[in-house]
C-alpha cells in the first residue's frame, strides 16, 4: 500500500470521523492530486496554444481530443485516489482538486501566453477559437465534470480496492 493513503483496515470509519484523521485524509488527497492537476493544466495550456498559434479550419476534432483527454485525466485521478484510499470520497475529491487546480494552472498559462503574444494576428486567432471569455471561464465550468467523473472513477476505484483486498 502506498504511504500516500492509509489503509482502510488501519483506519476504520469515514475520513471525517476525527479532525486529525480528517486533516491527514484531505492532505493526502491534495498531495496525490497535484500531478494529475499539473497534467490537466498542461493539456489546457497546450490546447489553448494550438488554438491560438496553429488554428485549424475545423475545431471539432481538436475539441473532441482535448475533451477525451480531460475526461481521461479526471477519471484516472479519481480512480487512482479511490484505489489508494479505498474511498469513493477520496476519488471525488481528487477529481475536483484536479479540475480546480488544473483549471487555475491552465488559466495562468493562458494569461502568460497572452502577455507574451498579443499581436493583431494572435488576437484574431483568439477570437476565432472562442475568445478570451472561453479561456478564462472554462476552468470554473470544469468543476462540475470533476464531480461527475470523480464519482464514476471513485466508484470503480473503490470497487477495485475491495476486490483487490478480497
Amino acid at each position: 500500500m502506498n504511504a500516500a493513503f492509509a489503509s482502510p483496515a488501519a483506519s476504520p470509519g469515514p475520513p471525517w470521523a476525527g479532525s486529525r484523521r480528517s486533516a491527514r485524509f484531505y492532505g493526502r488527497v491534495w498531495r496525490g492530486s497535484r500531478l494529475w492537476a499539473a497534467l490537466f493544466g498542461a493539456a489546457f495550456i497546450i490546447r489553448t496554444a494550438l488554438d491560438w498559434f496553429a488554428p485549424p479550419t475545423d475545431f471539432q476534432t481538436r475539441a473532441a481530443i482535448s475533451t477525451a483527454l480531460g475526461v481521461g485525466l479526471l477519471l484516472a485521478a479519481s480512480f487512482h485516489a479511490s484505489v489508494r484510499s479505498g474511498s469513493v470520497t477520496g476519488g471525488v475529491l481528487s477529481s475536483v482538486v484536479t479540475a480546480g487546480l488544473g483549471g487555475l494552472i491552465g488559466a495562468a498559462g493562458a494569461a502568460c501566453l497572452l502577455a507574451g503574444w498579443h499581436d493583431p494576428a494572435t488576437l484574431r486567432a483568439i477570437e476565432r477559437s472562442g475568445g478570451l471569455g472561453e479561456v478564462f471561464t472554462l476552468p470554473v465550468m470544469l468543476l462540475m465534470p470533476g464531480v461527475v467523473f470523480g464519482t464514476v472513477g471513485g466508484l470503480v476505484g473503490s470497487a477495485a480496492a475491495r476486490w483487490r483486498r478480497n
